[in-house]
């Protein structure tokens, strides 16, 4: 209403919530040393479209000469992504991050029976699509699929998990439990220089990591990337913060926001990185006896 006497009402009510109200304690990041990372590829930026072309006529050439497997569906595109961070501390940041995307349907077909593989990843570097040695290898698994059988019970079987099966279980799990969200909430299980792992396992979040799919010079706040060792040896050692419980348990962000698609920022990981232990896989399959 624009009457006088409600236009005073609200203005009194203002005053009266501006007294009882607190500042808020949330300040955003300023300018800070930020890492010099490159995340594209010169070439990708100045012709994407020739890149494509290429690539996708390796991709099936390399396709026609798996003879036991059969293409149904594919899709193979280059991404160039321009990402700006500005806010009111005079933060001015941008980037451009370079990578593809691959996603296949591989049929094989033997004696009546019929199966399929359908790949769907993400690939950061053009060097790492290396097509000869990935289609020759998800040909196989199409084909490995036609033979496969229900594993016989066995309580003290060795389990070999893939890279996918063990991202997926220890992502959301690692990464919750040593975010300072968690331990804010009363949530995580982590206790600094606390065992948290077998003594054979050491973790790193690492922001700057050479081709990491998450790699840039700053997170999703504007906060610099670090390489954070979470677990030494087995030996919980940091928390991951980003600004909000950076301010509330008063440390330093981690460089741990993560800017979600829906534009808001969460608590999380960028790379997470197992250190190797001394045996490839041939070696590990070759001391399985079951």
């Amino acid at each position: 209403s624009l009457d006088s006497k409600e236009i005073e009402r609200s203005i009194d009510t203002c005053i009266l919530l501006a007294k009882n109200n607190l500042s808020s304690g949330y300040y955003f990041p300023g300018k800070g040393t930020i890492p010099n990372i490159s995340i594209s590829d010169a070439k990708i930026v100045q012709d994407p479209l020739g890149i494509k072309n290429d690539s996708t006529e390796e991709l099936l050439s390399e396709i026609k000469q798996q003879q036991e497997i059969q293409p149904t569906f594919g899709r193979f595109s280059v991404h160039i992504d321009e990402v700006f961070l500005r806010n009111s501390n005079n933060l001015n940041l941008s980037t451009l991050k370079t990578y593809f995307l691959i996603e296949l349907s591989l049929k094989a077909q033997e004696n009546g029976k019929l199966a399929e593989y359908w790949p769907y990843q993400y690939i950061k570097e053009k060097d790492q699509l290396n097509f000869p040695v990935r289609i020759k290898k998800w040909a196989k698994l199409a084909q490995d699929t036609l033979i496969a059988q229900t594993p016989k019970s066995n309580n003290k079987a060795t389990i070999i998990f893939s890279p996918q099966v063990l991202s997926n279980a220890i992502n959301p799990v690692i990464g919750a439990h040593a975010s300072g969200k968690a331990f804010h909430q009363g949530l995580s299980r982590f206790k600094i220089d606390e065992i948290a792992a077998s003594e054979n396992i050491t973790i790193f979040d690492d922001g700057l990591m050479k081709s990491g799919f998450n790699t840039n010079g700053w997170d999703g706040e504007g906060s610099p990337h670090q390489r954070n060792e979470i677990i030494r040896k087995g030996t919980f050692q940091k928390r991951l913060y980003d600004q909000k419980y950076a301010i509330l348990e008063n440390k330093e962000p981690t460089g741990n926001g993560v800017r979600t698609m829906s534009g808001g920022v969460e608590n999380g990981v960028s790379n997470l990185e197992i250190l190797p232990g001394d045996m490839n896989l041939e070696e590990i399959i070759s001391q399985i006896n079951e």
